[in-house]
């Protein structure tokens, strides 16, 4: 298997594309988008730690946004502009957290992976298998998380079309993060499906 992907209908025998998206999505693609939310998860676990504390940079909400839209079926099939754009999240992220250590925010010693990871370009794709949907073992909980970040990039999806229109929701941009946020802890299923439902509540 050297992919996993099931966010559409046209997922191969209802399951999943394994080799190559019905689509059309090549694996080495569908393992990029992986990487880039798990990178986009890193940054909204800084971004609401800075958000609280007034230091947010506005530019980390646009780019939470757009990086959850390109990775929606069919969107982008573009390879260069996916090591491009985690490129950018990687540097984005370490960016905010240079400003919450430069304000003498103190940052947990048990940040998650997606926070803390170092690669080089060439370890991207590596790296990408190991994050992907099915790195969380537990079916349900995979499902249920899934379904949290297919909410909001279904959610981002309209925020980029508002916000090319002149319309922004500051309330949108902190829940589509607060719910990435959510996919990297340990909750109960109640808990994922109250997410899940407010995911729809806002859409």
């Amino acid at each position: 298997m050297s992919m996993f992907c099931f966010q559409c209908q046209e997922a191969a025998g209802g399951v999943g594309c394994k080799v190559r998206g019905v689509c059309g999505k090549t694996d080495d693609v569908a393992n990029l988008q992986d990487l880039l939310i798990y990178a986009v998860k890193g940054i909204s676990i800084l971004d609401i730690m800075a958000r609280e504390k007034g230091l947010s940079p506005k530019k980390a909400d646009r780019f939470v946004m757009e990086a959850l839209f390109m990775t929606i079926t069919n969107a982008n099939f573009d390879k260069g502009a996916f090591v491009k754009k985690i490129n950018e999240a990687i540097a984005l992220r370490d960016e905010i957290k240079g400003i919450l250590v430069q304000n003498n925010v103190a940052l947990p010693t048990d940040l998650h992976d997606s926070v803390t990871f170092q690669i080089s370009e060439a370890m991207f794709e590596e790296k990408a298998t190991q994050v992907g949907v099915l790195s969380t073992e537990n079916e349900d909980v995979r499902s249920l998380r899934e379904l949290i970040v297919y909410g909001v990039k279904g959610m981002a999806a309209y925020a980029e079309h508002a916000s090319n229109l002149g319309y922004e929701d500051d309330d949108i941009h902190a829940f589509m993060q607060e719910a990435l946020v959510a996919t990297t802890q340990e909750l109960s299923g109640d808990e994922l499906t109250a997410l899940v439902l407010k995911c729809g509540e806002y859409g």
